[in-house]
């Protein structure tokens, strides 16, 4: 008997390659509008932002001594995929963490000849939460962490004034909403070390904090792999043929991973 209705899932962290989409659009209407003859140099703020910027991916973080920590995914031995916090390294396991940060948005199509719910038309939207759900019945504000490597200040200043981005495929539902709660300069990358002085940063770490494209050294690694495709300009992009690990993965030792145009982490082995 089939399913009567679907989950569409979420990730638990915002990729790179969507943050610079919306900063792109954003960026495009400000600069030109929206109308189609203008489609070519939207292409271009998008390539400019590549070759300018690199950017992390973001990931959920909660306020502790007065500072946003980040929750980033890391596989520990014997428990597969878990969440550390940034601050003072405690572990929560992945399907407990995914209960404190996610919700499910009911949703169904209507049916005009009975102008009720269609037949087999139920389903469940995963969405990430504003507020953290707290064990002892505390509320605490959820926000996105991530990081901005920049090498034009031109196109740092048009940055600084982008205050709210909307991410996501389901922003006319009200969804997707990022509002810049602070922005300042760091000197290390989540508390790892950072190599600024090459075309593409580099950060040492053993975790991946990013999908990092998979090698003929992959028994130096464990965590799980995934391919990864997507849309550009309306155009559907293939899928990669070689499959990349997932944030989280881990090394056997820390090694040097540069951060590539498209967000993604090439490992230096």
């Amino acid at each position: 008997m089939p399913p009567a209705g679907s989950l569409d899932r979420c990730r638990l962290y915002l990729p790179a390659r969507n943050l610079w989409a919306a900063l792109t659009a954003e960026l495009a209407r400000r600069k030109m509008g929206e109308a189609p003859e203008n489609l070519d140099k939207y292409q271009e703020i998008g390539r400019e932002l590549q070759r300018s910027f690199r950017f992390s991916y973001l990931y959920p973080s909660e306020q502790y001594d007065g500072e946003w920590k980040a929750w980033l995914p890391c596989f520990e031995k014997g428990k597969s995929l878990c969440w550390r916090k940034e601050a003072n390294f405690e572990i929560i396991p992945h399907s407990a963490f995914r209960g404190r940060l996610l919700d499910a948005r009911p949703g169904t199509a209507i049916d005009p000849g009975t102008v009720s719910a269609a037949e087999k038309s139920l389903h469940e939207t995963e969405v990430i939460n504003p507020w953290w759900r707290g064990s002892q019945g505390k509320t605490e504000p959820v926000a996105l962490k991530g990081y901005l490597f920049c090498k034009n200040q031109s196109i740092y200043s048009d940055l600084c004034r982008v205050n709210l981005l909307y991410m996501g495929g389901d922003i006319r539902y009200g969804l997707g909403k990022l509002v810049r709660v602070e922005m300042e300069k760091a000197e290390r990358f989540f508390e790892y070390n950072v190599q600024l002085d090459l075309d593409d940063p580099r950060v040492f770490t053993g975790v991946v904090l990013a999908h990092t494209k998979a090698n003929a050294n992959n028994d130096l690694i464990c965590g799980a792999l995934e391919r990864l495709g997507g849309w550009d300009m309306g155009t559907p992009i293939p899928m990669a043929d070689t499959p990349f690990w997932i944030p989280g993965s881990r090394l056997v030792s820390d090694k040097w991973h540069e951060i590539r145009e498209d967000g993604t982490w090439g490992t230096l082995l």
